[in-house]
């Protein structure tokens, strides 16, 4: 990663540390949160400095941070007001790896001091820190469940619509996610080795909910199995009511429900057909 003698207004290039602070201080804040800018080519690292700076916040470009142990790693994706906190030191007992490198060209801003003496005066500031960190552990926690159903193409499936909730945009033809991910890297999501992807997305592709793009992005077809995009998807800032694994399986549940209504109402009609023949006879 490199340095930039280039300087960053924090409240300017991301409005939501600017609401955090009263609209009277913030000529005060804008000069004393102009903090140092970080560059990353892709491929290269995107570390933060333990001594110097307390965290990185994306503003620009997508980055994936890992944790591995011996072969097998599980990733996480970030984007801009993703946060960035310097590396923990290594486990004493496993042999753990960690690493957030940047998959396109990525801005980033360093919260140094200067971020925490800002912070003494307006508290907001870290609240907002926190909050995002909270958002990146619910979607690691997110991306665990998802890797836990039993059939591939289910998670590969909720994966693909998962990561278009935060990066995807809607198109006539379906909803496109611009990420470049291949097969291999989608097995390290949903911890499967690349052949199986390769098989389960040429049904997912097959039964036309899934197709790649010519430079190796990706288009979902159909409904995402949760909510609908009705428009381009913004990072949320304000935590969903309920955990989004736990509105599938309701909604799977609800439409089991619906089916089984319809059978049953389909199964009826024969019935009250025939009783209707057998009355008009009897008349």
């Amino acid at each position: 990663m490199s340095d930039s003698a280039t300087a960053v207004r924090l409240l300017a290039v991301d409005p939501e540390f600017a609401r955090a602070v009263p609209a009277d201080d913030r000529p005060l804040a804008d000069r004393a949160l102009t903090l140092p800018e970080r560059r990353s080519d892709a491929g290269e690292a995107v570390a933060c400095d333990a001594g110097e700076e307390v965290a990185l916040v994306i503003l620009d470009g997508a980055a994936w941070r890992t944790v591995g142990v011996g072969d097998a790693a599980a990733p996480q994706l970030l984007g801009p007001g993703s946060v960035v906190l310097p590396e923990p030191p290594a486990s004493d007992l496993l042999a753990l790896t960690g690493q957030t490198t940047a998959l396109t060209p990525v801005q980033a801003v360093a919260l140094d001091r200067r971020f925490l003496m800002g912070a003494t005066r307006w508290p907001r500031l870290t609240s907002i820190l926190h909050h995002r960190l909270a958002e990146q552990e619910r979607d690691v926690a997110a991306l665990a469940a998802i890797a836990q159903l039993p059939r591939v193409e289910d998670r590969l499936l909720l994966l693909l619509w998962h990561l278009a909730e935060r990066w995807g945009t809607v198109r006539s033809d379906g909803v496109h996610l611009p990420l470049r991910l291949t097969h291999m890297t989608l097995g390290r999501f949903v911890g499967a080795r690349r052949p199986t992807v390769s098989l389960a997305l040429a049904d997912l592709r097959d039964g036309g909910k899934v197709s790649r793009e010519a430079d190796g992005s990706w288009t979902l077809h159909g409904e995402p199995p949760d909510v609908a995009l009705n428009g381009r998807r913004e990072v949320s800032r304000t935590p969903p009511d309920l955990f989004p694994v736990a509105s599938i399986v309701r909604e799977r549940a609800e439409a089991l429900r619906a089916e089984a209504r319809a059978v049953r109402a389909q199964a009826a009609q024969p019935r009250s057909h025939g009783a209707d023949t057998r009355a008009s006879a009897d008349g």
